[in-house]
């Protein structure tokens, strides 16, 4: 509910275009690190 859905629909279309291109997955990571941030935060 707190997550902000403009960033994390970026995250997620940049980790698409990335698997797209087979360039490591940056994104991917930054999606994870993003939501474990949130869920810390929820705790």
């Amino acid at each position: 509910p707190a997550a902000d859905r403009q960033q994390l629909r970026s995250l997620v279309r940049n980790a698409q275009k990335e698997k797209a291109a087979n360039k490591p997955p940056k994104a991917y990571r930054q999606i994870f690190q993003y939501l474990r941030e949130l869920a810390e935060a929820a705790d």
